[in-house]
């Protein structure tokens, strides 16, 4: 057996022709190998990647094991790859990017557990500069483990937000009194529960990009939200609690998807289209039969998708038969 100490915490044993990583002298990870086959003729378009996550999303990976060209690695140059990678991972301070984020944030997590107090600092700066950006494979893994879960609240918001997107989600969460929730798209909540988490949001580069709100108690509409510069995604459940349109929405001009659920209002009260001017997707959903007549359609110039409770609407104009979506 071949053993290499990394540090007090980190060991790697070769064991059986396998390598094996051992945390506090306690087996945690058999190791993988991640092959990728850089064209050299292409080479200048990869200048750009910045981490193993982002070649391993780019490059061609037909070399890993399991594939009709596998290429043959004894055990004991395995093993001595992986050393080398990891030693050179906690030279450079437990750097995310030389790693795979399916390893490196285990190993972080697993580090802290153990009192590595380097591991413990890198891991939520790295939960945060990763979770900022809002995309790409390492944030996707990172939400789905819910290893932001390590952050406090009010640490998260500051941390992952810019400062005036996170006043913004503070003031709605005081306001309404509700709770909020990052997650990846408004698409993956079909089957959410709104009750514990009425205020889902999407975040690109620290900015806020999609929001959803579920209105429980008829609280005031929170002005606050005219302020979100760049979102393009908007949800909201009114249910009983609003009455009225409420005159922030049309001062995001950037909207191109909106969605109201339970409307309940007047006519007069719904809102000019004209302000919309990048609107592509509509989504109503009302209990009001009269609302259908008032609506405003041939407002919507950029609309592509309109979907008002199944109901018929009648009188379209005929610019709607030219629009690109149905």
């Amino acid at each position: 057996m071949k053993e290499f100490k990394v540090n007090k915490y980190l060991t790697l044993k070769l064991e059986n022709g396998e390598t094996n990583i051992y945390i506090d002298e306690e087996m945690f990870i058999q190791c993988k190998y991640l092959l990728l086959q850089i064209p050299i003729k292409t080479i200048s378009t990869f200048d750009e990647i910045e981490s193993i996550d982002e070649a391993a999303e780019k490059l061609d990976k037909s070399m890993e094991e399991g594939n009709e060209t596998e290429l043959e690695i004894s055990p004991e140059t395995e093993f001595w790859g992986h050393c080398s990678n990891l030693q050179v991972w906690y030279e450079h301070n437990y750097n995310t990017r030389l790693l795979h984020s399916n390893l490196a944030f285990p190993l972080l997590k697993k580090l802290t557990d153990v009192g590595d107090s380097l591991a413990k600092t890198v891991f939520k700066e790295e939960i945060v500069r990763r979770m900022k950006k809002g995309y790409g494979s390492a944030f996707l893994y990172l939400y789905w483990e819910r290893y932001h879960n390590y952050l406090e609240r009010e640490e998260f918001i500051d941390n992952i937000l810019n400062p005036y997107d996170a006043e913004i989600l503070k003031k709605i969460e005081q306001l309404l009194n509700l709770e909020y929730m990052i997650i990846d798209s408004l698409d993956t909540l079909k089957y959410s529960d709104p009750d514990r988490y009425p205020v889902h949001f999407v975040i690109k580069d620290g900015s806020i990009i999609e929001l959803e709100l579920f209105f429980k108690e008829p609280y005031p509409f929170p002005r606050c939200i005219k302020d979100l510069s760049i979102i393009k995604t908007l949800h909201i459940d009114i249910g009983k609690a609003v009455s009225y349109f409420p005159k922030q929405i049309p001062k995001l001009k950037m909207i191109e998807e909106l969605k109201i659920s339970e409307w309940g209002g007047n006519n007069d009260t719904f809102p000019p289209f004209d302000k919309f001017p990048n609107l592509k997707r509509l989504y109503i959903i009302t209990r009001s039969k009269e609302f259908f007549k008032a609506i405003p359609i041939d407002s919507l110039r950029s609309l592509e998708l309109l979907e008002i409770n199944n109901e018929k609407i009648e009188n379209l104009p005929e610019f709607i038969e030219s629009l690109n979506g149905e």
